[in-house]
């Protein structure tokens, strides 16, 4: 897609509009747009795609802003990396060794 090419044919307040009006008729909690970002984002982190990944999906220039901006939803990958670790632990040929 060009960089100058709206991914959108309509601007950001039409778009809340019409969301506005079909929450109203869902009777959920109001969201703007922007949070269907985080929450995409959200998503993407908690299936596992790489940050530089997901850096580039959403446009920012730099990791930084990425991290900065969804860093507190990386904690429980903590427990990700533990576990992996502990089961390469149990595969290798030299377990007992460490």
């Amino acid at each position: 897609m060009p960089d100058d090419e709206r991914l959108f044919p309509i601007v950001q307040e039409a778009i809340q509009h019409k969301m506005k009006r079909q929450i109203t008729k869902a009777g959920v909690k109001n969201i703007r747009v922007h949070d269907l970002r985080h929450s995409h984002v959200a998503y993407l982190i908690n299936k596992g795609i790489e940050p530089l990944l997901i850096k580039e999906r959403v446009g920012h220039k730099d990791i930084r802003i990425t991290l900065n901006t969804y860093g507190h939803l990386y904690p429980n990958q903590q427990r990700r990396v533990a576990d992996l670790l502990d089961s390469e632990k149990g595969n290798s040929p030299d377990s007992g060794n460490c």
